[in-house]
Parts: C-alpha cells; structure tokens; sequence
C-alpha cells in the first residue's frame, strides 16, 4: 500500500523507493493545458496543422476541453478535413468525461440523424442532463437544451407537436436570458388556444427557479451564445 506524503515527498511502495504523484499529476495538467492553449494561439495564426496536432495530442492525453473542440473542429471541417463520425467520437468522450456542453452536442446528434440513427429516447436524455433547471448538472448551458427541447417540441420533429411543452422550455431559455426563443415563443402563442397557454404556463411555473445562475465562478460561459439548432 502507497503511504502517501507531501507532494514530491520519498515514500516507500512494497519496500521501494518512489516519489509521491500527486505533484507530477498536477504537472502533467498543466502541460497538457499549455498543449491545449499553443494549440488556440496556433490556430488563431494561421497555422492549422501544427494547431491540430497539438490539439489531437491534449484530447489523446484526456484534456476534456480539448476533446470537445477537437469534435468541433471535426465536425465544422476546421484544421482538418470534415469528418462528423469522429466528430461524434469526440463529442461523446467529452460527454462522458463530464464536459457538460458535450451533453448537448450529443443531444442534437441523435435528433440529426447524421452519424447516428436518429432517437428521441436518447436525445432527450442527453437535452435533460441540461435542460430542467430543477435538476441540471450545469447552468451555464442550460439554455442550449430548453431552446433545443422548445424546437423539438414546436416542430414534432422526432417527437409529436406539442405547444405547450414547446412553450415552456422556451419561455425557460428566455427567462434566462437568451432573446431568439423569446421571439420563437411569440410566434407559436399565435397558434396556441387560451387552454394551451393556461397549460404552458403551468408547466413552466412548476420547474423554473428564478435567479439561478448561468455563470461558472469565473465567469467564462455568462451571457448569450452562438447556437446551432438541431431541430
């Protein structure tokens, strides 16, 4: 058994000598995000290729940001020749690594049906690890998966119409600030009964948390966001 010490401290491990790891885990972290940033500046020069390399090297190396722009890259054809199989690959390991904006990438992959077999089942599941406010594992992208679960649902693609579901998760994205659901709400109360909208809004009550924070700590992810709908 590891008799662990101080970081960099000598202990001894079945009677030899060796040096406690966490001081070197903490090292390997930082090279692998020093990768992951040369990797950015590269890119933003110009320089694509060495960029993807040492992108493919930090998403290899299990640098979870890394692995989720390097699906992007994949998927938009940047730095590399457009390729949305791996594009998924990437995605999902970033997912199941706990990156959470991956949730949503995998989300919107199973309503396009591109890569793999389109299926709500699992589209759903993905949406909602983000989605309901009651219970999301992250905030900051909760409003990728109500304005995704609001399209979805408007639409009746992949799943039947339903306006007042759709109203409510719009109404939700909007709350939290995003204004292109607020319009896309607008448009769909035009055709909702006053029995639909009485539904809507009772859905919505029912699971929104005012002031919940959309900001990490430092806040990096505050704000409106590029988004790319699936529905």
């Amino acid at each position: 058994m590891l008799m662990r010490g101080a970081p960099h401290e000598t202990v001894l491990l079945n009677g030899k000598t060796v040096i406690e790891s966490a001081g070197m885990l903490h090292r390997t972290k930082g090279a692998l995000q020093k990768e992951y940033d040369s990797a950015l500046t590269l890119s933003h020069t110009g320089k694509l290729s060495v960029a993807f390399k040492r992108l493919r090297s930090a998403a290899e190396h299990g640098h979870l940001t890394a692995q989720h722009e390097l699906a992007r890259w994949y998927e938009q054809g940047e730095g590399v020749r457009k390729n949305c199989s791996e594009a998924f690959n990437w995605y999902l390991r970033a997912a199941e690594g706990g990156f959470s904006l991956a949730y949503w990438d995998i989300g919107r992959a199973y309503v396009e049906g591109k890569v793999v077999r389109r299926s709500a089942e699992r589209a759903l599941h993905w949406f909602m690890r983000l989605a309901d406010p009651r219970t999301t594992e992250d905030p900051s992208y909760m409003t990728y998966a109500q304005w995704s679960l609001g399209e979805l649902y408007s639409k009746g693609s992949l799943v039947p119409v339903n306006k007042a579901e759709a109203h409510k998760w719009f109404s939700l994205a909007a709350a939290y600030g995003e204004q292109r659901p607020k319009y896309l709400r607008g448009l769909l109360e035009k055709t909702m009964t006053k029995k639909e909208l009485a539904e809507a809004q009772m859905r919505f009550d029912r699971i929104f948390i005012p002031g919940l924070r959309r900001c990490r700590t430092d806040g990096t992810t505050c704000g409106n966001r590029r988004h790319q709908s699936p529905a």
